[in-house]
């Protein structure tokens, strides 16, 4: 706390806002990473757009808004940036760009109420995927779910569902029901909230709040209380009264192709059809979309994740923004990127995070050998390998591998590569002028088989006899030894390449079949 004539402060992170550091930092980037990678596969490209824009005082509204106004910025009104869909028509605006595949990863601010009924700026960190410009039908829209669904199962968040519904079925449901036009936008914004709360409350606002008929709100719910797959589209079909509504005859002929579409490209699993699924500006869209993920279950941690809203969108005839707005159409889909976190924070342990990328440790065993470890960390960051040398010993297994240099490996000009996690190992001596090329590969190898399925896990037996049989992918040495005494070797459809080394056989017994040996510059005893 600093004290002067001027009062009191006390160094703290702002209300609404958080740092990132340390794992958690680490599994965020990795998250996005992820993401990124997915969008793109599907020929995306990226932006980055500034965290306030100009005010457009053509936009009406802005003072009763939840958008952060800065006091002063030249002498020109500005706000912190309240979406990354405003930033986006903005940039697309300067630039007359009306078709493209763009995504950005950045932060929003909203002003929110606190505990103590206080505005405050919120920030949150969010990931946004458009495809600007029309496209066939509802083509966009169906690769739109097709990157979400990707995203989350290479994220591996556990069950989920994506649902999706129509403007112009709202629509028409509205007009079906003689729901007067001036209470549509309240209605949607309370039946949006049902899934949050419940029939009964959401009753309740459309009969007391919004003065809505009893006959007229309970019609409706038995509409929006409706949800499936493709079996539900064709029991709306068979009412006659939704079917002469041309708002709803429309959106229905839509979402047949879209279903199409959607089971082309893999995603009807993940899909439901849910007529509640509304937004309050459902008059500038046609699809709308979001997925929420289902109760998780973490039993290492003994608790349970609750059901969560993590990406929402859908297509925009035009976006009507805080401030900014388009007339051309823009689909896309926001991932909430923090509630994400939450999630994959609390499914890896955290001991499985590592707070550095750093791959091998250099270091001493019987002295300092400073220079000597320079040198081999020099040769290493030359072979692009992320090591660090400062380090005397490895006091907890933060990296994978370790170089261990000694006097006598130092006088022969040999080091030692040893797993941290099993220092008490023998480990691979190995000439230091080859050391970059050697631990190059063995970190290739182990990445390769750590990301196969199910880890590639070693199965080991071992009968009566002492036999031993060990079925791995590849058995490699460099410039190591490899001894096997009173050991039976078996392999099935293998490949043994050799290599200018040095055979020795005494007192075996070879049973081949089917074999062919090649032994070229060898020498064979």
């Amino acid at each position: 706390m600093a004290t002067t004539d001027k009062g009191t402060f006390t160094v703290k992170v702002p209300q609404g806002t958080r740092d990132w550091s340390g794992k958690d930092i680490i599994i965020r980037d990795k998250i996005i990473s992820s993401m990124v990678e997915v969008f793109k596969r599907h020929g995306a490209v990226t932006i980055d757009t500034p965290i306030f824009e100009l005010l457009n005082p053509t936009i009406s509204g802005q003072d009763a808004s939840p958008i952060c106004k800065l006091a002063d910025q030249g002498g020109e009104l500005a706000a912190l940036r309240y979406s990354l869909r405003d930033s986006l028509t903005r940039w697309l605006a300067l630039r007359g760009v009306q078709s493209a595949k763009i995504y950005q990863v950045g932060k929003e601010y909203r002003r929110v109420a606190d505990g103590l009924s206080r505005n405050i700026a919120e920030e949150r960190m969010k990931c946004h995927f458009s495809v600007v410009g029309a496209s066939d039908g509802l083509l966009a829209e169906a690769e739109m779910l097709r990157v979400a669904m990707e995203v989350l199962d290479g994220l591996k968040l556990g069950a989920y569902s994506i649902k999706i519904n129509h403007s112009l079925i709202l629509r028409g449901l509205l007009e079906v029901c003689q729901v007067p036009e001036r209470l549509w936008q309240g209605l949607a914004k309370a039946v949006n909230n049902i899934s949050k709360t419940s029939w009964d409350e959401v009753y309740l606002d459309m009969t007391s709040n919004l003065e809505l008929g009893e006959a007229i709100a309970d019609k409706l719910g038995g509409y929006i209380s409706k949800t499936g797959g493709r079996h539900l589209l064709y029991d709306l079909l068979l009412d006659e009264g939704l079917t002469k509504n041309v708002s709803f005859s429309k959106g229905i002929n839509e979402m047949k192709n879209f279903f199409d579409f959607l089971e082309i490209f893999g995603v009807m699993p993940k899909i439901a059809f849910d007529l509640s699924l509304t937004r309050p500006d459902f008059l500038d869209m046609g699809l709308m979309y979001e997925v929420v993920t289902l109760p998780l279950s973490i039993k290492s941690a003994g608790t349970t994740i609750d059901s969560m809203e993590i990406a929402s969108g859908g297509g925009y005839y035009k976006w009507s923004g805080y401030l900014y707005k388009t007339t051309f159409p823009i689909t896309g889909i926001e991932f909430e990127l923090e509630d994400i976190f939450k999630i994959i924070q609390a499914r890896v342990p955290a001991d499985q995070v590592r707070e550095t990328e750093v791959d091998a440790y250099v270091i001493a065993v019987g002295g300092d050998f400073l220079m000597e470890r320079m040198r081999v960390c020099r040769r290493l960051w030359d072979a692009g390998i992320k090591v660090e040398f400062l380090y005397k010993e490895v006091s907890e297994p933060t990296c994978q591998f370790a170089v261990v240099l000694n006097e006598e490996g130092t006088k022969q000009g040999k080091v030692k590569i040893k797993e941290v996690s099993n220092l008490h190992r023998r480990g691979l001596d190995v000439d230091i002028d080859s050391v970059g090329l050697v631990l190059a590969e063995m970190i290739k190898e182990s990445k390769e088989g750590a990301s196969s399925k199910d880890g590639a896990k070693t199965e080991e037996e071992r009968d009566g006899d002492g036999n031993f049989r060990e079925r791995v992918n590849r058995v490699r040495a460099h410039g190591g030894t490899v001894e096997m005494e009173g050991v039976n070797v078996e392999m099935d459809f293998a490949k043994i390449k050799v290599k200018d080394a040095e055979i020795e056989f005494e007192g075996a017994k070879f049973d081949i079949k089917k074999v062919k040996i090649e032994i070229r510059g060898s020498k064979e005893k």
